[in-house]
């Protein structure tokens, strides 16, 4: 019951803010509370996007918004009657052939600019950077973070523009290993032609075929390609496995990521390996 409440509710204020009678100045004072906090909360993800991905790498974006939930959904839905309510208003001074006025272009614009910046993806913004990605600390983190989502593009970017391929990140995860836990066979065959080893082993010393095959259902793809092309299977002894979870632990217990850390697989690797 509650959704159709809400619908018809929405529905309401929409009609209320179209209706030819209403005084503009009612209009224009929605708009513009709409525009503040729809630009207040836009203005946070593109923070945390660039600024806060710069300096501190990979980001769980959005996840700061979590504890505030009920005031975003809030603003959402605020944000959604206003650009209804423009599309309506846009609508009708087209069919009536009226001039549109300077208002109006204003709300359309910032209408637009906040809905480019509230649903652009991630990996646009980090492809838009990736020359300054791929020489900061975390550039391994990012590429990664590409390969094991299969974003391509991002990928691509980031090694064209310097990043290591046959990096580890701050866990211990390399590039084709993830892509290969992800089911990802396009970025597989592209890192593969940017020299990556298809038996690169991770911290834990296990190979992406290893690493697929643990993944079970969820990757036959990358299986069945990395069986087709050669890869073997290798796993790191008990050992390895225990010493990088407790080296992550460590690491996430003291805040140290990026460069602020010697490699884990160094820290991991057995003795007669160093």
């Amino acid at each position: 019951m509650a959704p159709l409440q809400v619908s018809w509710g929405v529905s309401r204020i929409i009609r209320y803010l179209t209706h030819p009678n209403l005084p503009s100045s009612r209009f224009q004072i929605f708009g513009v509370t709409a525009a503040l906090l729809g630009g207040s909360l836009a203005a946070r993800l593109v923070w945390e996007r660039t600024w806060l991905t710069w300096r501190d790498g990979p980001q769980d974006i959005g996840s700061v918004l979590y504890g505030l939930l009920g005031g975003v959904l809030l603003v959402l839905v605020l944000l959604l009657v206003w650009i209804l309510a423009i599309l309506a208003r846009t609508t009708r001074t087209i069919r009536r052939r009226f001039q549109f006025a300077r208002s109006d272009y204003a709300h359309i614009l910032a209408a637009g600019l906040i809905v480019a910046a509230l649903f652009t993806p991630y990996g646009w913004w980090q492809t838009l950077f990736a020359r300054r990605l791929a020489g900061g600390p975390y550039a391994a983190d990012f590429l990664i973070e590409a390969a094991a989502a299969g974003d391509l593009r991002t990928l691509k970017a980031l090694a064209e523009q310097g990043a290591p391929v046959t990096a580890m990140d701050h866990e211990g995860d390399t590039s084709i290993g993830v892509a290969a836990r992800a089911n990802q066979v396009p970025a597989i065959a592209y890192l593969l032609s940017r020299g990556v080893s298809i038996n690169m082993l991770d911290a834990s010393g296990d190979s992406p075929l290893d690493g697929a095959l643990a993944s079970g259902i969820h990757a036959p793809d990358a299986v069945r390609y990395l069986t087709a092309h050669g890869a073997e299977r290798i796993h790191g002894s008990t050992a390895q496995h225990e010493c990088v979870v407790q080296e992550i632990v460590d690491r996430r217990i003291q805040g140290v990521r990026g460069t602020a850390a010697p490699p884990i697989d160094s820290v991991c690797r057995p003795a007669n390996e160093r």
